[in-house]
């Protein structure tokens, strides 16, 4: 997922954040998680909007430091995972 990637540059403060600058990068990863939402939404697997979800409301409350982006961030990864598996079977 490319924002996951986004932001883990963000938090470690290289990548595109660094070329682009963090509002930016920050801006550039909401809008991919927007795009995927939509793209899940309107495509034929409608449970898989449960991933770029979670991942929006991880990164509503970012904070820099690699606890929250190992823990919160990355975890949204898993947790949307497992919802939408779930919301699948």
């Amino acid at each position: 997922m490319h924002a996951n990637v986004i932001l883990s540059n963000l938090r470690d403060a290289e990548g595109l954040a660094m070329r682009v600058g963090p509002r930016r990068a920050f801006a550039v990863a909401i809008g991919f998680l927007a795009l995927a939402v939509t793209a899940a939404l309107l495509g034929r697997a409608p449970a898989l909007a449960a991933l770029p979800t979670a991942m929006g409301a991880a990164v509503s409350g970012l904070r820099p430091g690699e606890r929250y982006g190992a823990l919160v961030v990355d975890g949204a990864l898993l947790a949307g995972a497992c919802v939408a598996y779930l919301a699948q079977a």
